[in-house]
């Protein structure tokens, strides 16, 4: 085997291992989110059936299952945080050795997932939304913090209030 087919063969490897980071990193955010959507539907029910009064056991499972909520999102944070870190890692390994002209992880594909708009056959190609470049990475993010943010209103609330 020459060194261009080792350095090809080291490539299709590592285009396989970026995919299959980002899979695994999708997977995980996907059973973060429904764990906590679950949790906060379960405060939504018990809190609706029991309107009016709030029994003081009822308080202590509410507290408890904001308090798992509070946690399991924190390790979702660390968690999503680590693999994303991971991901473009493998990226940049992924950029660094792809042959000239392949132009999946380097040129304009990179420059396009960063926001940027390029011409080909003359239309133009852009992920831009509303002038923002919404990036999934940051969004997961976005909505870690505000399942944090809900199960800490949910617990203040639920010992606050009697």
């Amino acid at each position: 085997m020459t060194k261009e087919e080792k350095a090809l063969t080291r490539y299709k490897l590592l285009s396989k291992i970026v995919l299959h980071e980002s899979k695994a990193m999708w997977d995980t955010a996907q059973l973060f989110l429904i764990s906590n959507t679950i949790l906060a539907t379960i405060i939504g029910a018990l809190l609706t059936t029991n309107s009016g009064e709030t029994a003081f056991k009822y308080r202590l499972i509410l507290i408890g299952i904001s308090l798992l909520g509070l946690c399991i999102s924190i390790l979702w944070g660390f968690s999503y945080n680590r693999t994303t870190r991971y991901y473009k890692f493998r990226m940049a390994q992924a950029r660094e050795i792809e042959p000239e002209g392949f132009n999946i992880f380097n040129g304009i594909p990179k420059s396009v997932a960063e926001g940027n708009t390029h011409k080909i056959d003359g239309e133009k190609y852009s992920v831009r939304v509303l002038g923002w470049n919404f990036q999934s990475l940051k969004i997961v993010n976005i909505i870690i913090f505000l399942f944090i943010f809900f199960f800490i209103v949910a617990m203040i609330s639920f010992i606050l209030n009697p």
